[in-house]
């Protein structure tokens, strides 16, 4: 199960556990299909709040997909955040894909290609 916890200048919010969460364009879904936070600009809205970072606290994946069933599987990671238009992972945050805004796609920055949907999940799920 996944937990993310949305941090920004005076918020302090959490959203799971969940068996994945899904980012498709610049929306951040539960499992059930519902917005939790949708990304515009350096930031996050969460409801009537903004966030500049959600952080992933467990293991995951990222698996990236697109058109016709295509899917590219990253990871695990130890742990993780969104942060500035990038999904980042380790004490580094070493970027592993970039929201690219004017295509509304997903930049992975393992082998380059553009997606629509990246789903996090924890491992076993994958």
């Amino acid at each position: 199960m996944l937990r993310l916890r949305f941090k920004g200048a005076g918020v302090s919010m959490s959203a799971g556990p969940n068996e994945e969460f899904r980012v498709e364009q610049t929306k951040l879904l539960n499992p059930r299909g519902e917005v939790l936070a949708r990304y515009d600009h350096g930031h996050w809205d969460v409801g009537t709040e903004r966030c500049t970072r959600i952080d992933i606290r467990e293991p995951f994946f990222v698996r990236f997909q697109g058109a016709r069933g295509l899917v590219s599987t990253r990871g695990p990671f130890e742990f993780g955040a969104f942060d500035d238009g990038m999904l980042v992972e380790g004490a580094d945050d070493r970027c592993v894909a970039k929201l690219a805004l004017q295509q509304r796609m997903w930049h992975d920055n393992g082998d380059g290609r553009l997606w629509p949907l990246l789903v996090l999940q924890p491992p076993g799920a994958e």
